[in-house]
């Protein structure tokens, strides 16, 4: 089985962990050995002790040893920008995680480290960057691109055509009609109707 180590500790870490033990549950693949994570709240340490996986070390730490995967559950995508960067350079290897329960159509391509977690629903003719997100229970129709480190909240619906920028993140529950573009670093409320084309402040 391979190694991995997951960078982030808090809700969406152990959210990410559960993935990891979704796909083991199918057939064995990771060996995780822990959480790495720079400033781990007290509350954190104590939930994953819960789960008896590890805290491993730091981020600078965790290229110790040899170089194993590192999926990023950090929920901002510009600090996961940054952290890519680090990781990156550090020799890590990247991985696709994808939960048994999301499925994905014809003419998907999934970037290096994408995250699909349970319920995720991707029809036809899709582009995802790398280090995305995409949470529980979200539907992208066909068409739709979703650039590097974007981040997916739950419950989200994007019809076809839609391009969402780099490091962009759309709210839980919001709703993104048709053939719109998102710019880069752009956030979209919580349970918003997206009605025509959106950029950064």
């Amino acid at each position: 089985m391979k190694e991995l180590a997951i960078v982030g500790c808090g809700g969406l870490g152990r959210e990410v962990a559960d993935v990891v033990a979704a796909i083991n549950a199918t057939a064995p693949t990771f060996n995780l050995v822990g959480f790495v994570d720079d400033e781990p709240s007290s509350h954190d340490v104590e939930r994953i002790a819960i789960l008896s996986i590890p805290l491993v070390g730091t981020v600078a730490e965790a290229p110790a040893g040899p170089p194993r995967p590192y999926p990023l559950a950090i929920g901002n995508g510009a600090v996961r920008r940054h952290l890519a960067s680090r990781v990156d350079a550090a020799g890590c290897a990247a991985l696709v995680l994808i939960h048994p329960c999301a499925s994905m159509g014809a003419d998907v391509v999934l970037g290096s480290a994408a995250i699909l977690f349970a319920g995720v629903r991707l029809t036809t003719n899709i582009r995802i960057g790398r280090h995305v997100h995409i949470n529980l229970n979200s539907t992208l129709r066909h068409v739709t691109v979703l650039d590097d480190h974007t981040t997916v909240n739950p419950l989200i619906a994007a019809s076809g055509g839609v391009t969402v920028g780099e490091a962009s993140t759309l709210g839980t529950h919001s709703a993104v009609l048709q053939n719109l573009t998102i710019g880069h670093d752009t956030f979209v409320g919580g349970s918003a109707p997206v009605v025509k084309g959106v950029t950064a402040r």
